[in-house]
């Protein structure tokens, strides 16, 4: 809907995020331990990430709902 569009919107950049933090913490640049608390907090907060997916969520239930109707 237009208004979960809007909720989303702004999190174009998360999967470059991810890759990137996926490398550090593979490499050891970053540590899983010391750093994975403030990667999960970016993650929810910058990106909102809680919210896409519950909003993702509720768009793939409608979905399903929809496609029962069709059989």
């Amino acid at each position: 809907t237009a208004d979960e569009n809007k909720q989303t919107d702004g999190i174009g950049n998360y999967n470059q995020y991810a890759y990137e933090m996926r490398k550090q913490f593979i490499t050891g640049t970053k540590s899983l331990d010391s750093d994975w608390d403030s990667y999960v907090s970016t993650v929810n907060g910058t990106y909102r990430m809680n919210t896409v997916l519950k909003v993702q969520n509720s768009a793939y239930k409608r979905y399903k709902a929809w496609l029962a109707t069709k059989k």
